[in-house]
C-alpha cells in the first residue's frame, strides 16, 4: 500500500523549460496511490494545466500524466517525473515528456516558507515540551498501525521512523517498510515511533512514542504552539491508553507489595538479632527483593509487541499473575527461613526433614 502524500506543493521547474509549478494532489481511498493535478506557468510558453497520476511508497514519488490546458499553437506531450524527499521535507527530481524535453524540478510543501523563514521580530518565546507517560501496554499488528497513523496525524511531509531491537542490535525503518517487516519480526519488546518537520524560524514540530518492556512507556511532543503541543501529547495518551492492561501497570506503577512488606519486616526483625546477624539478614532481605524484581521484569514487561505471533489465550495471558504470586509466595517462606535460621528457632536438619517428609 503506498504512502500518503502532503495535498498542496509549490515549486520550480528547470531544464529546458522553466517556470513556477503549483501541484494539489489527493491521495485515493484504496491507498494504490494519488491523483491531481500541476499548474505549470512556463516562463515562454505561458500556463498549462496537467491532470496527473502518481505513488508515493514515504521517500519517492513517480508521477505521470498529460496536458487538459494549454495556449493555442502550443504542442505538449506527456509527462512523467520521480522524485526523492528529503530531510527537509521537499520534493526533488527529474522530468521528461514525450517531446524530448526535460530537466529538474523541486516541490515544497504548502506553508514551508513560513515555516522554514527566521524572522527574529517573530522568534517564539520558547519551545513547548509535553512529556505523558503511560502503563504497561500489550500491541497487535493493526494496533502498532493505527499508532502509526494517530502519531503521522498533524504532520504534512513528515514521515514516521520506527526504532526497534532485534538480535541485540537497534533497527531504523520507515514506518512503511517496518509495516512489511511484520511477519519476519513476530514479537518485540522496544519500539520508538518518531515524526518530526520543520515548523518556523528554522524549529521543527516533534512527536515521539517510545515503549520498552523494562523502563517506561513515553510519550514526548514538542513544538512552538504550546495547544497544538499539549493536544498532541493528550491525543497520543488517549490512543495509547486502549491498549493498556491493568495487572501489569498496577505491578510496574507500585511495584511489588511483598517488597515493601519484606523491607518492613526486616526492620521490626532486626532488633532480636545481634550486630553480626542483622547484617546477614538484612543482605538476605535485599537479595530476595532484587531477584524479585528482576523476575517480574521477565514476567511482566512493560511493553509487549505482537507482530505475528499468535495471540496469547486466556490461560498464557494468567500465566504471569499465577507465577508472580506464586513467586510472592517463596519470597517470603524463604525470608522466613533465613530469619529463623539466623535467630536459632530453624536448624537445618528440621528443614531438610520437612522436604524430606513431603
Amino acid at each position: 500500500m503506498a504512502s500518503k502524500i502532503g495535498r498542496l506543493w509549490a515549486g520550480k521547474l528547470y531544464g529546458t523549460n522553466t517556470g513556477n509549478l503549483a501541484a494539489d494532489f489527493t491521495n485515493k481511498e484504496d491507498g494504490s496511490g494519488f491523483e491531481g493535478t500541476i499548474r505549470f506557468m512556463d516562463d515562454r510558453f505561458g500556463p498549462v494545466v496537467y491532470s496527473v497520476a502518481g505513488k508515493f511508497d514515504g521517500t519517492t514519488v513517480e508521477i505521470k500524466g498529460k496536458a487538459t490546458q494549454q495556449p493555442e499553437n502550443v504542442e505538449t506531450g506527456e509527462i512523467q517525473g520521480q522524485a526523492s524527499l528529503t530531510p527537509d521535507g521537499s520534493l526533488r527530481g527529474t522530468w521528461a515528456s514525450t517531446l524530448g524535453t526535460g530537466g529538474t524540478f523541486l516541490l515544497l510543501p504548502h506553508g514551508y516558507e513560513e515555516r522554514s523563514a527566521s524572522n527574529i521580530t517573530n522568534l517564539p518565546e520558547q519551545l513547548h515540551t509535553a512529556t505523558r507517560i503511560v502503563g504497561a501496554v500489550r500491541l497487535y499488528p493493526g494496533d502498532v498501525k493505527d499508532l502509526i497513523e494517530a502519531i503521522r496525524k498533524d504532520f504534512t511531509v513528515g514521515q514516521v521512523i520506527a526504532n526497534y531491537h532485534e538480535n541485540g542490535n537497534e533497527r531504523s525503518k520507515y514506518a512503511a517498510d517496518f509495516e512489511r517487516e511484520f511477519g519476519r519480526l513476530k514479537e518485540l519488546r522496544y519500539l520508538r515511533l518518531h515524526v518530526q518537520e520543520p515548523e518556523a524560524h528554522g524549529l521543527s514540530r516533534v512527536a515521539t512514542i517510545e515503549l520498552t518492556a523494562s523502563g517506561a512507556n513515553t510519550i514526548r511532543v514538542q513544538g512552538i504552539q504550546e495547544s497544538w503541543v499539549i493536544g498532541k501529547a493528550e491525543a497520543l495518551m488517549l490512543e495509547l491508553r486502549k491498549y493498556q492492561k491493568f495487572f501489569p501497570t498496577t505491578f510496574n506503577k507500585f511495584g511489588l507489595n511483598l517488597n515493601t512488606l519484606l523491607a518492613a519486616a526486616a526492620l521490626i526483625a532486626l532488633p532480636e538479632l545481634s550486630l553480626g546477624r542483622r547484617a546477614l539478614f538484612f543482605l538476605a532481605v535485599a537479595a530476595v527483593i532484587a531477584i524479585n524484581v528482576q523476575i517480574h521484569a521477565k514476567l511482566i514487561p512493560n511493553a509487549l509487541i505482537y507482530l505475528s505471533a499468535p495471540q496469547p489465550g486466556t490461560l498464557a495471558r494468567a500465566l504471569p499473575q499465577i507465577g508472580s504470586t506464586l513467586l510472592a509466595t517463596i519470597s517470603a517462606l524463604a525470608t522466613a527461613i533465613a530469619y529463623g535460621l539466623l535467630k536459632g528457632e530453624i536448624s537445618l536438619p528440621l528443614i531438610s526433614r520437612l522436604f524430606i517428609s513431603q
